[in-house]
């Protein structure tokens, strides 16, 4: 069957996306949005509710850095685009925020435990069975 085709009752995954730079079609969750801003900058999408077009880079380091020397978000979006020098420490200070973010309300909600005086009494709380 040619790539593309579906065969009748198959599903469509709607979260895939392809990444500009290997051309893969992958799931939103191992990819990374980047917007292009009023000012003609890309910068990175972390929660995707940034309006407009969007291109979808693999969470990859290398792949990130091989978007930015080959001008994969112009060719992309078909448009100039200023891309920052420091995109990838951007990017990455952006997920290291939206991971602590998550950390402490899972922390408020009691379901993320740390530190030695406070897992022990969670631990003697679980009772685990064979």
């Amino acid at each position: 069957m040619p790539q593309g085709e579906r065969t009748p009752g198959e599903k469509v995954n709607k979260n895939l996306r392809t990444c500009c730079v290997t051309r893969e079609s992958l799931p939103k969750a191992d990819l990374i949005r980047f917007a292009l801003g009023p000012n003609g900058e890309i910068l990175p999408d972390i929660a995707g509710k940034a309006g407009g077009r969007g291109v979808w880079v693999a969470a990859n380091r290398q792949v990130l850095a091989q978007a930015v020397a080959k001008n994969a978000f112009a060719r992309a979006l078909k448009a100039q685009v200023n891309v920052p020098d420091n995109l990838v420490e951007i990017t990455q200070a952006h997920l290291e925020k939206k991971i602590v973010g998550r950390a402490r309300f899972s922390m408020k909600g009691g379901h993320l435990v740390t530190g030695y005086a406070k897992y022990v009494p969670q631990s003697k709380r679980v009772r685990l069975t064979p």
